[in-house]
């Protein structure tokens, strides 16, 4: 079975196969959006023999978001959004956390250059790289996803003719490479290099890539739990979170999620970097984005202030002035007031 999703902009295909030993009944669930229109194809396998007899029933169901992906931030911890429940009664019970540190990095350096003799096409026509190179520092070693964002999950329909991102260690050891759909990398702690190139033999179009970020993902040791609300007075006051809800079919819905203004975040969340995570407002919960699916409702937190630091109250003992100076201070201290009196009389 063959379900494609005729979205523009959208890569929505997705293949099913049934087997079946006897005669039976087999349940697959993927995600649609609304406005757009379902092509399902179904076909027999190319070694199965003889006729086959079967029938389909297509059924929608579950709990859409007014928007895809939630954002927030230090200085607006809370975030409002509306779900909508499909054809019929569902249960509304939102949930969401924060399981992915996103670092996102400038180049140190830009370097474009023509390609070799092989790179030259026989109307005269050249192919240019553009080298793009990143430092950054781990202080914990650990997997990590570089990615450049701008062009996943993009091959022969991409507007380059192709991409190589390696990482090098201190010592330029090669650590290990990614392309379009990048995959994680074991690296230890201290200093790193990455190297992405990218290819095409419009000058003009690499040029305008010479400043393009790069994110390095790697998942948080324990995930940061996000609470939900039914008010907005609630998330403030951080109470009464809210409970699961069963509706009828087309029913509306606010849902507030936030996130504690103290809330200690891990030590390597820096000013500037974003967490991310998933959501699900009820049961089925959709799939997370992969290679293959559409699916998945997505958070992210954006850390736009750093860490708060806890006021430091002065102790007796840190006081740094001698015995003598101290009985010298009390004593002025006594004439002024003194004196005050005097001018009030």
């Amino acid at each position: 079975a063959l379900p494609i999703s005729h979205l523009p902009g959208s890569k929505s295909r997705e293949e099913f196969v049934f087997q079946f030993t006897v005669a039976g009944v087999q349940t697959k669930s993927f995600r649609v959006e609304a406005s757009g229109t379902v092509e399902i194809t179904l076909a027999q396998n190319w070694n199965s023999l003889g006729d086959t007899e079967a029938d389909i029933e297509v059924s929608f169901h579950g709990i859409t978001p007014e928007a895809a992906t939630l954002s927030l931030s230090t200085e607006k911890p809370i975030a409002r959004t509306y779900v909508m429940s499909g054809p019929g009664a569902v249960t509304i019970k939102p949930a969401a956390s924060l399981t992915t540190h996103r670092m996102v990095l400038r180049p140190k350096s830009s370097v474009m250059q023509p390609g070799g003799e092989r790179d030259l096409y026989p109307e005269g026509k050249r192919v240019y790289e553009l080298i793009l190179e990143y430092a950054f520092k781990l202080e914990e070693g650990g997997d990590v996803t570089p990615q450049a964002l701008l062009l996943n999950d993009r091959l022969y329909d991409s507007v380059f003719e192709s991409q190589l991102l390696a990482v090098y260690d201190a010592q330029r050891r090669l650590l290990g490479c990614t392309d379009t759909w990048p995959t994680p990398l074991k690296l230890k702690k201290g200093e790193h290099t990455a190297r992405l190139q990218l290819r095409h033999d419009d000058v003009a179009l690499l040029e305008k890539l010479k400043a393009m970020p790069l994110a390095m993902d790697r998942k948080l040791e324990k995930p940061v739990a996000l609470k939900a609300y039914s008010s907005f007075n609630s998330a403030v006051m951080a109470q009464g979170e809210f409970p699961p809800k069963k509706v009828v079919g087309e029913s509306r819905v606010a849902v507030f999620f936030a996130m504690a203004v103290d809330e200690k975040l891990p030590d390597a969340v820096k000013a500037g970097d974003l967490l991310l995570g998933t959501v699900s407002y009820g049961e089925p919960a959709a799939g997370t984005e992969g290679k293959k699916s559409r699916g998945g409702f997505t958070v992210q937190f954006a850390v736009t202030a750093g860490s708060p630091q806890d006021a430091k109250e002065e102790s007796p003992e840190d006081d740094p002035r001698t015995p003598a100076e101290k009985l010298a201070h009390a004593v002025r201290d006594a004439q002024l007031k003194h004196l005050e009196s005097l001018r009030d009389r």
